[in-house]
């Protein structure tokens, strides 16, 4: 014999159960896209086209063979792009986002942040701006080439823009396969109890200029690296974090210590960069007028200040 409050959740259950098929089957996924895409066109100026657009798992949408042209023509194509919420989590007082995007080739690159469900209420009632707690992004061979295209192409259009820079970007190929692990614990009340670990690779990564103007060798790295560990408050840029190929070498080191609230956050990093060979022949004159590099080629990047408010330097 099943008790009563057993039946009543079962009644419950059921209703839920079947309200969310009611809503898969009847819902006008078509008309929503249509209106999602006409607003973040006129949001972007974009050119933005979704082929397909559905629900995904109970509390998610996944938008399917997603295309971004720019008014240059450069445009960037996606497999899918999924957002969701996860529900288990709520049993606990949690909530955790999922964005997970695929690239033209299904190459998967998914973003996942953690919120501690009564905090996001009370930031929300008072205005404060929602931070997670918890931040993860895994990246398993994420093509880069298109989307770098992209980026370059709308950053060259852009007006402003620097005249002897503007048409080297628009020459400029970049290429690589993006693997990631992050995984970070942010205590934002006591930052120094937060801890965590991030590895970014780029396999396959090269540099090329393709301008007949220019009788330069494509820059393959053998190494684009960068780790890091956080551990007391202070993020830490370990040893052997560096991009190198046969003319470029930048090597990065440094520290951000969190402080709260967390945009406040202090960098110091250290980038130096040296451009040598064929590189710096052609671009030489480049670097010392505008990177306020040495002639050796040696441009002495340093990044400091507050996450809000970064400050570059090269001395």
């Amino acid at each position: 014999m099943i008790s009563k409050p057993l039946q009543y959740i079962g009644y419950v259950v059921l209703f839920v159960v079947s309200f969310l098929f009611f809503v898969y089957l009847t819902f006008p996924f078509n008309i929503l896209k249509e209106s999602l895409v006409m607003k973040l066109n006129a949001a972007t100026g974009l050119n933005i086209s979704v082929h397909n657009l559905s629900p995904s798992l109970l509390l998610g949408m996944e938008a399917q063979g997603v295309r971004l042209k720019a008014p240059t023509g450069q445009e960037v194509n996606f497999a899918a792009i999924e957002v969701s919420l996860s529900t288990w989590p709520l049993l606990v007082g949690r909530l955790r986002g999922v964005l997970e995007v695929q690239d033209a080739q299904k190459n998967p690159l998914e973003v996942a942040a953690g919120f501690g469900l009564f905090t996001l209420i009370a930031d929300a009632t008072s205005g404060r701006q929602p931070l997670p707690d918890k931040i993860t992004v895994k990246a398993k061979n994420y093509g880069l080439n298109d989307l770098t295209a992209f980026a370059l192409s709308s950053y060259a259009s852009q007006p402003g823009i620097n005249p002897l820079v503007a048409p080297l970007l628009e020459q400029m190929e970049v290429r690589g396969r993006l693997n990631a692990d992050i995984a970070l614990a942010l205590d934002l009340e006591d930052p120094t109890a937060s801890d965590g670990s991030l590895n970014l690779s780029i396999d396959e990564f090269a540099l090329a200029m393709n301008a007949p103007d220019f009788t330069i060798d494509d820059q393959i790295f053998e190494k684009a690296l960068i780790k890091a560990s956080l551990s007391g408050g202070s993020l830490k840029i370990q040893e052997g974090s560096e991009f190198s190929s046969q003319d470029i070498s930048m090597r990065v080191s440094g520290d951000l210590l969190l402080k709260t609230p967390l945009p406040s956050s202090v960098m110091n990093l250290s980038i130096p960069v040296q451009i040598k060979g064929a590189l710096k022949s052609q671009f030489g004159f480049l670097i010392e007028a505008m990177l306020k590099g040495t002639s050796d080629g040696n441009i002495p990047l340093q990044v400091r200040g507050t996450l809000l408010r970064p400050s570059v330097s090269y001395n």
